[in-house]
């Protein structure tokens, strides 16, 4: 079995296993670019979708073994370097939501869409809110409330169009060990 499990690459005979264990890795850091893309907009300071804790929750759910914790905070260190915001703040936040997810994965991974989108939401507003904090309590200031707020809904609204554009990725997937599908 080729995959990114627990961080790092597990080799197998098959050459094409490793490009398409990596597609988790992948998907997650390509959503990172659109996170860190600046938006079109004449406002100064632009609302965005958090679009990359909508992959992580996904990969975490369906697919751990393929987005191991080493990969899940090197990418989002990546995310805090390029966005200029304290080095740890959103990976702090993704990190510990990945840790959260990995104990109920097998509670999650048989659910209705419904159920995995309201767990999404609590883990949404949880995290995002987690993650202004920690920024108020750095730049010891009580930072906007409302911005946190619709960048909760926005992040909310994204994930069923982030979840069905990751599910087209499950069937390339490498087949899980037994071993690795414990999460």
């Amino acid at each position: 079995m080729t995959g990114f499990g627990q961080g790092g690459i597990v080799a197998s005979g098959r050459p094409g296993d490793l490009a398409r264990a990596a597609l988790p890795f992948l998907s997650v850091f390509v959503l990172i670019c659109v996170d860190l893309a600046p938006l079109p907009s004449a406002a100064p300071t632009t609302i965005a979708p958090l679009l990359s804790l909508a992959a992580i929750f996904y990969w975490t759910v369906q697919r751990p073994d393929l987005l191991g914790n080493g990969l899940t905070l090197i990418l989002t260190l990546l995310l805090d370097a390029a966005s200029g915001m304290p080095l740890g703040l959103t990976a702090l936040a993704l990190f510990a939501t990945r840790l959260v997810l990995l104990a109920p994965r097998r509670f999650l991974s048989s659910r209705s869409f419904a159920v995995l989108w309201a767990c999404f939401c609590l883990v949404a507003m949880l995290l995002l809110g987690l993650r202004w904090v920690i920024a108020c309590l750095f730049w010891q200031e009580a930072l906007p409330l409302r911005p946190v707020l619709f960048e909760i809904l926005l992040t909310i609204a994204a994930y069923p169009l982030v979840s069905l554009a990751l599910a087209f990725l499950l069937p390339v997937l490498p087949k899980p060990s037994h071993a690795a599908s414990r999460g």
